[in-house]
């Protein structure tokens, strides 16, 4: 079923208990995107997360990306971007040998791409942005290390709960731009992964809606970064 729900209501739910979950945030009505209302499958539930902040939105949309397993007590979920919309059920997906599925970035193929991208779109202040990959990089992090684009993920709880908490711990030390710390946290922990895809947005479960100016045209190209 859909569970449109505020996410200062989510501690209300916290003591029940659910399977296999999608679910997705719009805070402060970032995306003017279709809410899956129709949504029926045995042992799954849509959440459409929402709600108004006068923090920083992002920074709470990544709190509940990341740390879904405090918020919902779940054995199985999938996160996409509220870029996306839902097609098809990803039943395979449930069929990951690793705890963890992710896509592989289409474009950048290193740390300091991603910098240089993050940068290049203002995802974060520049000085946070720059210092901390200067600080993973004079921590022996291979700067060609895989680099995944976090629109979708993919995880199985709660194994995976403890590397979702010290990747969160990243956005709380560092900048919001999640898919800049997701490598070390894997690097560091020696965290197994599934890859799901080279290209996230063109794949058969999610329609690919890009967020209203976030596109950034580099000569004829316009490059998304979610």
């Amino acid at each position: 079923m859909t569970i449109l729900i505020n996410y200062n209501e989510l501690e209300t739910i916290k003591n029940l208990k659910f399977k296999k979950i999608i679910f997705t945030t719009n805070i402060n009505n970032y995306d003017k995107n279709k809410i899956n209302n129709n949504f029926k499958q045995k042992d799954w539930d849509y959440f459409y997360i929402y709600g108004n902040t006068k923090n920083d939105p992002r920074k709470l949309a990544r709190t509940i990306k990341i740390k879904i397993h405090e918020y919902i007590n779940c054995d199985f979920s999938i996160w996409h971007d509220s870029s996306f919309e839902l097609i098809k059920l990803p039943l395979e997906w449930v069929e990951i040998k690793e705890n963890l599925g992710l896509f592989r970035h289409r474009f950048n193929k290193s740390l300091s791409e991603e910098l240089n991208g993050c940068l290049l779109a203002n995802k974060d202040l520049k000085h946070k942005l720059k210092s901390q990959v200067k600080f993973y990089l004079s921590k022996k992090f291979p700067d060609n290390f895989f680099l995944p684009e976090t629109g979708i993920l993919v995880r199985k709880h709660p194994k995976i709960n403890e590397f979702c908490n010290l990747w969160h711990n990243e956005i709380l030390n560092w900048s919001k731009r999640d898919q800049l710390s997701i490598g070390y946290i894997l690097f560091n922990t020696n965290t197994k992964y599934e890859i799901l895809g080279e290209n996230i947005i063109d794949n058969k479960y999610f329609k690919f809606n890009n967020h209203e100016k976030l596109g950034r045209k580099i000569g004829k190209n316009t490059i998304y970064y979610l």
